[in-house]
């Protein structure tokens, strides 16, 4: 009998060791995934980039709204603007000098920022307040 527990017990053991094999394997694909689908997404945002330096018209506009519209699809969002706030989630791309604000405001958006659930894809590139 007791040699049967044993016998019971080591089997309960290595399937125990199996599952968290497993479940890292599965944790390390779901990351995988979520790091591919950032990489996907900051191709789309960067053409998307590109089409917005060009003339406006019927043909960008529609182009624009299928970037968009993929974007939605992947589950990323664009970022709310920051205009006269100091923002986390902003990358300053250059400064201005305005003694009306504090430093660090933000006074223009050069290109939006996006997001994905709860993580940030793309900060918002800015251009802040810097009067020293």
């Amino acid at each position: 009998m007791v040699e049967n527990i044993e016998k019971l017990r080591n089997k309960v053991t290595e399937l125990l060791k199996r599952i968290y094999r497993l479940e890292n394997t599965v944790a390390e694909k779901e990351m995988t995934h979520e790091s591919y689908v950032d990489v996907l997404a900051l191709e789309v945002i960067g053409k998307l980039d590109k089409l917005r330096d060009r003339e406006p018209g019927p043909e960008t506009n529609a182009l624009e709204q299928d970037f968009l519209d993929i974007l939605e699809f992947m589950g990323v969002h664009r970022l709310a603007n920051p205009i006269d706030k100091i923002a986390d989630f902003t990358h300053p791309v250059g400064t201005v000098k305005d003694l009306d604000r504090r430093n660090g405001v933000v006074t223009e958006v050069v290109k939006p920022g996006y997001g994905r659930g709860e993580n940030l894809v793309r900060p918002t590139h800015v251009i802040i307040v810097k009067n020293d």
